[in-house]
């Protein structure tokens, strides 16, 4: 995969006219949870193949038992027929290889996966792994490959590239722990990059740091390295530097890495999360804080995105003006990088989680958004190019929610106008519960 893949993927994702986007939604699948050996609960952001298959993650589910939810996880693929419906394959179900209470393989995918050209897919578990964690008996997380049969019908194979806490200190794993919500991304070289939520060594008892991380392949196993340690320079709990990054990180075209954190950002309060870059320099990388929230704006989370004209936007949980709804950041390329908002206002959304899609033809931007919308449990929204948010769909519109409710993940395109996404709950009810579905909209 080339390794500014990311960038140009959210740059010129969407190639078609969207003035008609949100008039047709159908849902294509209805998870089924644990009793049918079944996913359950998709969050993660959809990926999508040349042959059209989509590929996704839910945290619970699968044959094997991890408690109340009653399964560890699951790796999904959705494959397409001829007359309009959708087959669904569970390609791995964690916690294969289980240690007491702790699944050597992963446990509960929050992430979502990549894709490589030899169809192999990567992402990571919040937790399992083969390392003892301090502060969970589950384990710290893991960062995993899966590898297609080679054979028709055969199984997949799940290799765990890294398990986080290798290195660990005063009860601080300093290599990370639990992979955030963000994708992966990679580079040319195959090497991998993602941020964990806490460890690191600007990690304390109170503190919960974490880091930014490459992983790369040598011939028998993967070796991990810090580009960044956050919270290095803070004190008690203020982080100028940010502090817990929940988003994965997104390359420029010149090689910087950027991401978003929920905590840290100014220097004498605890703040309310940051945009920053890195950049590297002579084997090192270098921290820069874009733009620290403070106010009314807080709770940064999702992945990154920019424009064609190096704009970048960032979905921003909570706060705003008209009311507690969030909004979608977008720092300026030009004039140092200054801050504009779009603001949702309940109706039209509300607590964005996942990054945006950008539609260059319209200079238009398509998200999802956890609750908000006429019924409070989600809305797909289009931001046109006067600013306006509009809600495209919202979600749990028929009885019992079948169509889906609370879309925690974003939109997947495949070029011919149609987005696909997830919603962790609603649904078709299976045993009298309902487990969350896969939905496409189409103009």
């Amino acid at each position: 995969m080339n390794r500014y893949l990311q960038f140009i993927a959210a740059t010129f994702v969407i190639a078609y006219s969207t003035a008609a986007l949100a008039q047709h939604y159908k849902v294509l699948y209805n998870f089924k949870g644990p009793k049918a050996s079944d996913g359950a609960y998709p969050i993660a952001t959809l990926i999508r193949d040349s042959a059209g298959n989509l590929y996704g993650t839910t945290v619970a589910g699968g044959t094997h038992d991890c408690g109340p939810y009653g399964g560890c996880g699951t790796v999904f693929e959705l494959s397409p027929n001829s007359d309009g419906t959708w087959n669904e394959s569970v390609l791995y179900s964690f916690c294969e290889n289980r240690v007491g209470s702790q699944c050597y393989d992963g446990q509960m995918p929050e992430s979502a996966l990549i894709l490589d050209a030899a169809g192999n897919l990567f992402g990571t578990t919040i937790y399992g792994g083969t390392t003892s964690c301090p502060t969970n008996k589950t384990g710290c997380g893991i960062v995993f490959e899966l590898s297609p049969p080679s054979a028709p019908g055969g199984a997949w194979m799940q290799t765990v590239l890294y398990s986080f806490c290798e290195q660990l200190a005063n009860g601080i794993c300093l290599d990370g722990s639990f992979p955030s919500q963000g994708s992966l991304t990679t580079d040319g070289l195959g090497n991998l990059y993602g941020t964990t939520l806490s460890g690191g060594m600007g990690a304390t008892s109170l503190i919960a740091g974490g880091v930014v991380f490459e992983l790369t392949p040598s011939a028998d196993n993967w070796m991990e390295s810090i580009l960044y340690n956050f919270c290095v320079g803070g004190s008690d709990q203020i982080c100028p530097d940010g502090n817990m990054p929940a988003s994965g990180v997104t390359f420029d075209a010149a090689g910087n890495l950027y991401g978003t954190t929920v905590w840290g950002g100014f220097p004498r309060i605890q703040g309310e999360g940051t945009v920053y870059e890195l950049s590297p320099n002579s084997g090192t990388w270098g921290e820069k804080v874009l733009y620290a929230l403070r106010g009314s704006y807080r709770t940064p989370g999702g992945d990154v995105s920019f424009d064609s004209a190096g704009n970048l936007y960032a979905p921003i949980g909570e706060g705003g003006p008209l009311g507690n709804f969030g909004a979608i950041l977008k720092l300026s390329a030009q004039g140092g990088g200054s801050a504009s908002f779009y603001s949702f206002a309940g109706i039209n959304g509300g607590g964005p989680a996942s990054g945006v899609l950008l539609d260059p033809n319209t200079n238009s931007i398509y998200g999802t958004t956890v609750f908000g919308g006429t019924t409070n449990l989600g809305v797909l929204y289009r931001i046109g190019s006067s600013g306006k948010i509009s809600a495209l769909h919202s979600f749990c519109q028929r009885a019992n929610c079948v169509d889906g409710e609370l879309p925690v993940g974003g939109l997947t395109p495949d070029g011919l106008g149609n987005v696909f996404g997830t919603t962790q709950r609603g649904g078709k009810t299976t045993n009298g519960a309902s487990y969350g579905t896969v939905y496409e909209v189409s103009p």
